[in-house]
């Protein structure tokens, strides 16, 4: 909390929007992709903004693609597999994963290590249940 804004552009940055710099007349694009409301006018209510464009940005986003990274590079190694999934749906879904995920996930992230962690934890980011609340 505190401090001065960033730049939403910047690599580095990991602060909330609610810190970033807005520039009224340059609304970043990523922004804009989710619905943010024009600066310069007053919005009493935020418009409800679904895209396929938001999706792909999911997808291929350098940004959430290194989060994934950051989240799998501060696991404990020692942990069991099965330990390690059952913290991600807790984490990311607030919920204890069922045991199809959990043999799922298990079979998918056996193929190719520290790698197929990364996808994995990156299709749980973008997942529907993560972004959205029911």
């Amino acid at each position: 909390m505190g401090g001065p804004s960033v730049d939403l552009s910047v690599q580095e940055n990991n602060r909330r929007t609610l810190y970033a710099t807005i520039k009224r007349r340059e609304l970043d694009t990523v922004l804009k992709m989710h619905g943010f409301p024009d600066p310069t006018g007053h919005s009493p209510k935020r418009d409800q903004v679904l895209t396929p464009l938001q999706q792909l940005y999911s997808l291929n986003s350098s940004f959430i693609w290194s989060r994934s990274g950051q989240y799998v590079e501060s696991w404990k190694e020692s942990l069991p597999v099965e330990e390690r999934l059952a913290q991600l749906f807790r984490r990311f879904f607030s919920r204890e994963a069922v045991p199809s995920e959990l043999k799922m996930g298990t079979s998918y992230v056996a193929l190719s290590g520290k790698e197929s962690w990364i996808r994995y934890v990156h299709a749980l980011l973008i997942a529907n249940e993560f972004g959205f609340v029911d």
